[in-house]
């Protein structure tokens, strides 16, 4: 992929279709219903994944969602939307294919109220386009007070993957907020009006920095989510880090139950549970398992971004009279990954054989229709750190 440049809009726009899209629509003001609560679905499907990835499955989205008619998506059963999660054309989480009909309803009460979506998320903005004044595509924010404000009042009305950072990018998206640059020559062409209102969002130092809402975003969610690797230089208290793979094997292997750390709409959401591991390289693999559908399952399928802490030996050290000198013994591993859920059935039972061997020390052989029961998560970890504070003597 070409390495785009920061003070060039297009440069971020890597396919053809992606820069037909920034020329002929994104930054255009749009006050149809229809297609702003188009864009609206489809920024919450980005969440966790690149803009790019949404946009070239755009056609597939429509035919299964009714073109984002609103009231037709309102209405849709439960047998049409599981249809839909069954498509593979589209990103198939079972809260964000929900969160197109619950989304709509929640539009129909806005225009009950509001006479229209339009007359609505405008009204915000006062009717009058907010026009950025950026040099650098790293000056643009990835909220403002703004989008704070829309989203939280969206989210009040019951709407889901509304947050800040993807309710600024619809903003952008539908013109509510300019932020071409002042280099790039749609910037003229995408204002509502002559006069229309410009506002600085903010200095470089003011704002929160980020790149173009087509690029990845900075750590999670990403355009594939792979994080990067931070192998030493990061632990504050060398002393108790631990680099040898023996011991970190052993760790491993002792600990028995993973805590996995999730992202639910841009809330932490922890979940403890047992494991198999297995290594391929240079890369940990950890095997999960559970039922098939939950929250961890629909948390996975829209934001794969997760994070693995396991600890063993942990015992309490006793200060007597200082509390300060209170303290406990462990030891602990943990790192960044990715997290997907598996659907070949060979690779079910692959999964499946290694927790079990992890947590019992024995083999045991899987029938695929036991593994076809249950929900198997692989999370793969590209580098870990270790630490520990043994007993002393």
């Amino acid at each position: 992929m070409p390495i785009a440049n920061p003070l060039d809009c297009r440069s971020w726009y890597v396919t053809p279709e992606l820069l037909a899209y920034h020329d002929q629509e994104w930054g255009r003001p749009v006050h149809d219903d229809r297609k702003l609560f188009e864009m609206l679905c489809l920024e919450g499907a980005s969440v966790g994944l690149s803009w790019r990835t949404i946009w070239h499955k755009r056609e597939t989205y429509r035919r299964l969602f009714h073109g984002f008619g609103i009231d037709a998506c309102a209405e849709m059963t439960d047998a049409e939307l599981e249809a839909a999660l069954a498509d593979p054309g589209i990103v198939r989480a079972r809260a964000k294919v929900w969160a197109v009909r619950s989304n709509a309803q929640a539009v129909q009460a806005i225009r009950q109220e509001h006479g229209s979506l339009g007359a609505y998320l405008w009204g915000f903005v006062g009717g009058r386009q907010i026009v950025g004044s950026w040099s650098s595509m790293e000056q643009v924010p990835t909220q403002t007070e703004l989008s704070r404000a829309v989203s939280a009042d969206l989210k009040r009305r019951g709407m889901r993957f509304v947050g800040p950072v993807i309710t600024y990018s619809f903003l952008q998206a539908v013109g509510i907020v300019n932020d071409h640059l002042l280099s790039c020559d749609c910037r003229e062409a995408c204002m509502d009006h002559p006069t229309g209102r410009q506002e600085r969002h903010g200095t470089p130092l003011q704002v929160e920095r980020a790149g173009h809402p087509l690029a990845p975003q900075p750590r999670c969610p990403t355009m594939a989510c792979i994080p990067t690797p931070r192998r030493g230089g990061r632990m504050r208290r060398k002393d108790r880090e631990v680099t040898d793979p023996q011991r970190i094997e052993e760790i491993i292997a002792t600990a028995k139950v993973l805590h996995l750390g999730l992202v639910d709409e841009g809330r932490p959401y922890v979940v403890p549970l047992h494991y198999g591991h297995e290594v391929e390289g240079d890369v940990h693999v950890f095997w999960c398992h559970g039922a098939s559908k939950g929250r961890k399952i629909d948390v996975i399928g829209a934001n794969p971004c997760v994070f693995v802490e396991l600890e063993c030996d942990v015992e309490d050290v006793s200060g007597g009279d200082v509390a300060c000198d209170y303290g406990s013994l462990y030891a602990s591993v943990m790192g960044e990954g990715t997290a997907r859920l598996v659907e070949d059935p060979a690779e079910k039972v692959r999964g499946l054989k290694a927790l079990m061997h992890t947590q019992t020390g024995r083999d045991f052989d899987i029938p695929e229709a036991r593994a076809k029961a249950v929900a198997v998560i692989r999370i793969d970890v590209p580098a870990i750190t270790a630490k520990s504070r043994p007993k002393m003597g």
